[in-house]
């Protein structure tokens, strides 16, 4: 969120308020009930590398194993994990999340 917003906003009037809030409602509304889309992604719970349509399990996978490999060259602890798990993104989150990680 863009800095100075709250500044903003404490300086409307009670309709101003009003109007703004009516807004943010409606779409709240909009976004909670915009269809999901399940997609694959592979983390390591700090660290996003990918997120992959649902048929792609495999390419998914693969990242994974690439990670896996990697990070077994640079860490001397015993903590290599790595997830691919299914999460779902709202359909108009879907392909900026794919053109993320597109490579």
């Amino acid at each position: 969120m863009r800095r100075g917003y709250k500044a903003e906003i404490e300086a409307l009037d009670m309709d101003d308020l009003h109007l703004i809030k009516n807004w943010t409602d409606a779409t709240m509304k909009v976004r909670r009930d915009e269809n999901k889309i399940a997609l694959w992604v592979v983390s390591d719970d700090m660290i996003n590398y990918g997120a992959f349509r649902i048929d792609q399990h495999g390419k998914a996978v693969d990242i994974a194993c690439a990670v896996l490999q990697n990070k077994a060259k640079h860490l001397t602890n015993s903590n290599l994990e790595i997830k691919v798990y299914q999460h779902n993104f709202r359909e108009s989150e879907v392909q900026d999340m794919l053109d993320l990680w597109e490579g």
